[in-house]
């Protein structure tokens, strides 16, 4: 596998993960678990986003 490889994988999985937590935060009733799931999916897309430059 080569390093180009690696970084499209990982850069895959980051923005499922990103997408998990956008979900998860539209299902969520209460304030708080809305907040830290739309937090969570903003790491992860940051991070995604840094690593496809």
């Amino acid at each position: 596998m080569t390093q180009v490889d690696t970084n499209l994988k990982l850069v895959q999985t980051k923005l499922a993960l990103a997408h998990k937590y956008q979900h998860l935060a539209q299902l969520a009733k209460s304030q708080a678990k809305r907040k830290k799931y739309l937090h969570l999916f903003e790491k992860y897309r940051r991070q995604a986003n840094q690593l496809s430059r």
